[in-house]
């Protein structure tokens, strides 16, 4: 699993855990459920006294670097991180990000983690197959769309949904459906 998805995944995580009902003040909501988010998954990935443990106070970008290899997080995440549990102060801070953004750090995690894939899902994904269960049939006893089972199996589920089965051709004859692949394109990032 990449960096990004394994932060994402605490985040989403965080507001299942936190953010059941709906928000009335919508803005505002919004606003404080992603910081509470974000400080949820900043525990869970990192824990306080674990980080402390491992990062002196005034740590070098190679302690942050290698640190961020430890939790298996981002870099950023990491000086955000530290820079929360008092091991840079705000300069040191700015200067690791300005630093990690030299480095190419905002467009990507060089030398990041590869990512991991699930067993269970491609089982399931190749017993299925096997006995001719689609994923249109699997969506059908769970309620769910081929769409969310996709995104959901990390893109072991394929889903192709049809289109308008009685569209007409410009002669008025019936059509062949349209078909729509759908590639789970947030597993690449």
């Amino acid at each position: 699993m990449s960096v990004v998805k394994t932060v994402r995944i605490a985040h989403e995580i965080g507001h299942l855990l936190m953010h059941e009902a709906m928000f009335t003040e919508a803005n505002r909501a919004v606003r404080d459920a992603e910081k509470e988010a974000h400080v949820f998954a900043a525990n869970l990935l990192m824990p306080e006294r674990r980080v402390e443990a491992l990062l002196p106070h005034h740590a070098s970008l190679q302690q942050i670097l290698e640190a961020k290899r430890y939790f298996r997080v981002s870099a950023f995440a990491m000086a955000y991180r530290a820079h929360t549990l008092g091991r840079l102060t705000d300069w040191e801070y700015r200067s690791v990000c300005s630093e990690l953004g030299a480095r190419g750090y905002r467009t990507g995690e060089p030398k990041g983690i590869s990512m991991e894939t699930s067993q269970v899902f491609a089982f399931i994904a190749r017993s299925n197959l096997a006995k001719g269960i689609s994923t249109t049939t699997i969506a059908e006893e769970t309620g769910l769309s081929a769409n969310e089972l996709h995104d959901l199996s990390f893109g072991n589920l394929i889903a192709v949904t049809g289109g308008n089965e009685s569209a007409k051709d410009s002669a008025g004859s019936t059509a062949r459906p349209q078909l729509t692949l759908h590639v789970n394109t947030r597993m690449n990032g």
